[in-house]
């Protein structure tokens, strides 16, 4: 079950990588669009997923390395509704930013929830 919350994680990383280069992508174009809220809301998800599965291997006896690591996924939780709350009248443009620098903040915490694991 470990490996599994293992993997989990390394696709956790690649999506938020991947919805912080299109939220960027769409800054300097479009802006926001319906398809960048869906997007966040399934990384959301996600991410939930992750949180519940790590719920479970904890429940199994398996410990995190560092204590840190359940830090890191309650701010991993909350950095997203924060930054979509945050720019939640801004324009399209400035709004797909906002979510953009926010999924920049989540790849961090991601590496280092990997890394702490």
């Amino acid at each position: 079950m470990a490996e599994v919350h293992y993997a989990l994680g390394i696709v956790v990383l690649a999506a938020t990588a991947l919805f912080t280069l299109t939220a960027g992508g769409l800054a300097f174009s479009t802006g926001a669009t319906a398809w960048l809220e869906w997007a966040r809301t399934g990384l959301l998800v996600l991410v939930a997923a992750q949180i519940v599965l790590g719920a479970v291997v904890f429940g199994t006896g398996r410990r995190p390395q560092e204590p840190l690591h359940f830090l890191y996924a309650v701010l991993l939780l909350g950095v997203l509704p924060l930054a979509s709350r945050f720019a939640a009248e801004a324009p399209p443009k400035p709004r797909a930013a906002v979510l953009g620098v926010a999924g920049a903040v989540m790849v961090g915490i991601a590496w280092r929830l990997l890394v702490t694991g």
